[in-house]
């Protein structure tokens, strides 16, 4: 889903700037007895996979925290990969790595997972 916000600063300048923010909310899966994944093991994987470890070397950095989605009928643990200017982050790109080591990309237009690896 996408919100509109506004800066909250004073100036008539700011008060006119509008931002897009995407928010990615991970599906609740209520009760499933999911068997736990190593998010810690996942993200050292991902942070190697080409296209991330680039954007890695350029500043970037992976946080997880959003939990599991299932793609393609595996539980996959969720990361963002963002970019941080100093007064705030911003995610850029939302990447799910599943037990076979299979590396989604998240396509931000549709909400639909890509498999990059």
């Amino acid at each position: 889903r996408s919100t509109q916000g506004y800066s909250s600063a004073a100036s008539d300048v700011y008060k006119r700037q509008q931002s897009a923010v995407f928010e990615y909310v991970p599906e609740s899966y209520g009760d499933t007895d999911w068997e736990s994944t190593d998010a810690e093991a996942d993200m050292e994987y991902l942070a190697e996979i080409p296209e991330v470890k680039r954007q890695l070397q350029r500043g970037m950095y992976l946080y997880s925290g959003d939990g599991m989605e299932e793609i393609d009928g595996e539980v996959c643990n969720v990361f963002q990969l963002r970019s941080d200017n100093g007064d705030f982050s911003v995610t850029e790109f939302f990447y799910a790595v599943s037990p076979s080591r299979s590396v989604y990309r998240m396509d931000y237009l549709t909400g639909d997972w890509e498999l990059v690896e």
